[in-house]
């Protein structure tokens, strides 16, 4: 997603950017997708609507917020440069997730720690 934002950054063509964006969409579904089963499948029965509430709050609720900001930056800086930043700050935070997975656990979780640093 972040190199393909990063990409739609510096198309100057539409219909090269109609399939940079086809490609973000079938990703992102594909990854919305697959975190939303995950999701599911690891909460307890007891909470899952509970969790998934929670989700839909992290991730759409903090849309506007993002919206928001790189709406402002966008103005100061032009659109490119704001989906451009946009790009970087994912790639940025793909990166630090793959290289330090732990950082996904929580300090106490015992059965997650042990999967992370057998890698």
């Amino acid at each position: 997603m972040a190199v393909g934002v990063i990409a739609l950054s510096q198309v100057r063509t539409g219909w090269v950017a109609g399939i940079v964006m086809v490609l973000m969409g079938a990703a992102f579904l594909a990854s919305v997708s697959s975190i939303n089963t995950n999701l599911q499948v690891a909460a307890p029965p007891k909470i899952r609507g509970r969790i998934m509430s929670l989700f839909v709050l992290a991730f759409m609720g903090m849309m506007p917020i993002g919206s928001l900001a790189f709406g402002a930056l966008g103005e100061v800086t032009g659109v490119s440069t704001a989906v451009l930043v946009g790009g970087i700050v994912m790639l940025a935070l793909g990166m630090t997730l793959v290289a330090r997975p732990g950082l996904l656990c929580d300090r106490g979780d015992e059965e997650c720690a042990p999967a992370v640093s057998s890698r």
